[in-house]
């Protein structure tokens, strides 16, 4: 008899280039650009937010300024008519009254509009039917605090920039 031999060759190349450690740093990048995108995007959508419902607000303030002051024009148009079929006034002032009237009647349905239109874009940003009243003042009580460090979108691009040539330097060093 003859003798087998059986060979089996296992070979497992080792990472002496630093390669590995260059992917695994713009790996790391990525996720930090990505963090910072987000960051970013939760800053847009707060800001977008906060400039819906203060669109809303001032939107319902005015139609209710407009409804007042409707109300109250449409209390002197009555009293000017009155007085001109009593004959102490001209038809010129009540011409002149019934057209502010209508200037104002017409400025209060704009501003109703404009008004629902806000609600809905707010009902859309809630994700619900409709919006609750709004009440309190039109600026917030103290001034909105700012972003510490630098904008999100800025620091995600610069590290993007940071990932990318670590891939390339890892690229650069296939070798091994």
């Amino acid at each position: 008899g003859g003798e087998t031999q059986d060979q089996l060759l296992a070979s497992i190349p080792l990472p002496l280039s630093g390669r590995l450690g260059l992917l695994s740093d713009a790996a790391r990048l990525e996720v930090r650009a990505a963090d910072a995108r987000a960051r970013s995007r939760q800053a847009q959508a707060r800001a977008a937010a906060i400039e819906t419902f203060t669109r809303l607000r001032a939107a319902a303030l005015r139609t209710e300024l407009l409804a007042r002051s409707s109300a109250a024009l449409h209390e002197v148009a009555a009293a000017i008519v009155a007085r001109e079929r009593a004959g102490d006034a001209a038809g010129y002032d009540r011409l002149r009254i019934e057209l502010e009237v209508a200037t104002v009647d017409e400025e209060a349905a704009a501003a109703k509009v404009l008004e629902a239109l806000g609600r809905t874009e707010a009902a859309v940003l809630l994700g619900s039917e409709s919006v609750p009243a709004l009440s309190g003042p039109l600026a917030p009580p103290r001034p909105l605090p700012e972003t510490a460090g630098p904008r999100g979108e800025v620091e995600a691009l610069a590290l993007s920039g940071e990932a990318a040539s670590a891939q390339l330097r890892a690229a650069g060093r296939s070798w091994i």
